[in-house]
């Protein structure tokens, strides 16, 4: 297993809408996705403007397999949300060894001091790989949320960086880069 992440470039639209729009992953996602190639362009590309929004392609020696993102980055609270998924179903088996990579970076490298996560109630594998992880459930982050016309209850769920910094997970380190994130905070933050 060669895990490793790289910036979205707008050649991975099609890859992604797809992944994105197939019925494996867009049952776990808090929105319905139908997959246009356009709005997936434009999105990848206005994204690397925002500040509080990055993502990454997931590569397991070399092949894509998946998405990563971190959003509602606020550098004043120290927090941010993340998700990802796996696209390929052949590497389904790497998800439970995904997220600690993400919480070294976030804890870490940017020093946040805590996780939110959002899981779809019927994702229970999710939810206990969080708590696996140290997350506890948050029911202020809790939400309904509409998919396919039915409601579905969004488990809100925070990791703090001192349940993960120094524990058997904090073990593993993966570069994450920002080289196109022109609206990074971290950026900006080390420019003032």
């Amino acid at each position: 297993m060669g895990l490793s992440f790289r910036e979205l470039t707008e050649s991975d639209a099609e890859m992604v809408g797809r992944w994105r729009s197939s019925e494996r992953v867009s049952k776990f996602l808090n929105t319905d996705v139908e997959f246009n190639l356009v709005r997936q362009i434009e999105w990848i590309k206005n994204s690397f403007s925002r500040s509080d929004y990055y993502h990454w392609i997931l590569s397991n020696n070399g092949e894509p397999v998946g998405h990563v993102q971190i959003c509602q980055i606020d550098l004043k609270k120290k927090s941010a949300q993340w998700g990802f998924f796996i696209g390929e179903e052949s590497a389904l088996g790497l998800g439970a060894f995904v997220p600690p990579l993400v919480y070294s970076f976030c804890f870490n490298e940017l020093g946040l001091e805590y996780l939110e996560a959002e899981v779809l109630h019927i994702n229970s594998k999710v939810i206990a790989l969080h708590q696996i992880h140290g997350y506890q459930f948050a029911p202020e982050l809790d939400k309904v949320v509409i998919k396919n016309e039915k409601e579905f209850l969004s488990v809100g769920m925070k990791l703090q960086s001192h349940k993960f910094i120094g524990s058997k997970f904090d073990r593993e380190k993966a570069e994450f880069p920002i080289t196109s994130w022109v609206g990074c905070p971290f950026a900006l933050e080390a420019t003032d």
